[in-house]
């Protein structure tokens, strides 16, 4: 979960598609891709790996909301870092 200003990223709702086990001691690896950004919004897609076999995929939505739970707009250097780590940057 990232946070800035007090605000940070809830899931709003998870959808789970398990294609194959994963077992206690397996190394997996999530790739994570932002697919849609909404002024207050993220929705992420993520696959779920052992070595070359995919095990799962997901469909994250988040939220972003202030202190008191309440949603409010992404703001710039959240942006900004969501920029970089869409390049690959960060």
């Amino acid at each position: 979960m990232m946070r800035t200003a007090g605000n940070k990223f809830v899931v709003r709702t998870c959808i789970l598609n398990c294609l194959s086990p994963a077992y206690l001691d397996d190394r997996l690896e999530v790739r994570t891709r932002c697919v849609e950004r909404g002024g207050a919004t993220l929705t992420l897609t993520q696959h779920v790996f052992r070595g070359e076999t995919l095990l799962a995929t997901l469909d994250v939505f988040l939220a972003y909301v202030n202190g008191e739970g309440k949603p409010t707009r992404l703001d710039k250097a959240l942006m900004v870092a969501l920029d970089a780590f869409e390049k690959g940057a960060a």
